[in-house]
């Protein structure tokens, strides 16, 4: 008479868990990496934001000294979120500085004006790949 298989070998399922732990092992890393990613986009659309207004006051009024506060842009500062931890605009010169907080992963965001409107930006974000 023939023997009917009636389950699975330990050796099966040993297989079956080493492959569930070494996806899990490479899809942890990229799972928080996408989850502070996510969080940074807070701060990358309140500086947007900001940085948009600044624009146009920049071609309305043609000088840095007259748009580097909130209130002389029209706008109110963001305060702070989860993932906001500050968004600042630095007197005189006008550059704008977003910060992450440690949730967001500690990021900065930094866009520098020119007289012509156009913005040159810089900060942590780029190099870890977040803005």
């Amino acid at each position: 008479m023939k023997k009917v298989q009636q389950g699975f070998t330990l050796i099966e399922l040993m297989i079956v868990v080493a492959i569930i732990g070494i996806l899990a092992a490479v899809a942890l890393p990229q799972y928080q990496k996408y989850t502070q990613k996510a969080r940074f986009a807070d701060v990358n659309i309140a500086v947007s934001s900001t940085k948009a207004a600044m624009a146009i006051c920049l071609n309305v009024e043609s000088a840095t000294a007259s748009c580097d506060t909130f209130a002389k842009i029209g706008l109110a500062d963001p305060g702070s979120t989860d993932s906001l931890a500050s968004v600042a605009i630095t007197a005189s010169t006008g550059v704008i500085t977003g910060t992450g907080t440690a949730a967001a992963g500690g990021y900065t965001s930094i866009f520098t004006p020119a007289a012509s409107g156009t913005f040159s930006h810089t900060g942590t974000c780029i190099a870890a790949g977040y803005c």
